[in-house]
């Protein structure tokens, strides 16, 4: 099952996401993030960490959004901040053990 919106649907969340639209941030929070938290939990294997995870994740895309390329695909955009975001962390365990 794919849950995650077609590319068409990427260029329209864009636009209104980088000129700071709410709303538009929610919608793609909606989109993306049952399929990200899949995503995490399979690095991090504990729920509230992959939470955690992901609200970092957004909050960086919001904080973010007005230097993001739009020529760019936002799924392997968010996919990515993700994965650096995981491997940040574990990372940080790694080193605190």
């Amino acid at each position: 099952m794919n849950i995650l919106p077609p590319t068409y649907h990427e260029q329209e969340l864009w636009r209104p996401l980088q000129a700071g639209d709410t709303a538009a941030f929610v919608e793609l929070y909606n989109d993306y993030h049952p399929a990200l938290y899949h995503y995490v939990l399979l690095f991090v294997k504990v729920r509230a960490v992959a939470e955690d995870v992901l609200q970092d994740v957004f909050l960086k895309i919001w904080e973010i959004k007005d230097r993001i390329d739009p020529g760019l695909s936002l799924k392997a955009y968010i996919y990515r901040i993700c994965r650096n975001s995981v491997f940040k962390l574990l990372k940080k365990i790694s080193i605190d053990e």
